[in-house]
């Protein structure tokens, strides 16, 4: 039988509770690791340093404070300092 590669991807997720290969595509395809984005949320707009996405999918970004922060959301906009990305 020919699967997909999503289809194996969500085997892998569904039988093996694996996101590893599904992480490293995301990864490896990014157009904001290791850029400064800006995050928004309502009214508020911060520069960050994308950094990385977690193991729970989440992105780790690094403010400006030095601090890091998981951003988790239903619904993000994120720009790169010119526009959108």
């Amino acid at each position: 039988m020919y699967w997909t590669e999503f289809e194996k991807l969500y085997l892998d997720y569904t039988v093996n509770n694996s996101k590893e290969k599904t992480l490293k595509i995301c990864r490896d395809y990014s157009a904001i690791i290791d850029k400064n984005i800006y995050v928004l949320k309502g009214d508020n707009r911060e520069l960050v340093k994308c950094l990385d996405i977690n193991e729970e999918g989440n992105l780790l970004v690094q403010r400006s404070d030095g601090s890091i922060k998981e951003i988790i959301s239903g619904e993000v906009s994120i720009r790169g300092e010119k526009g959108y990305v």
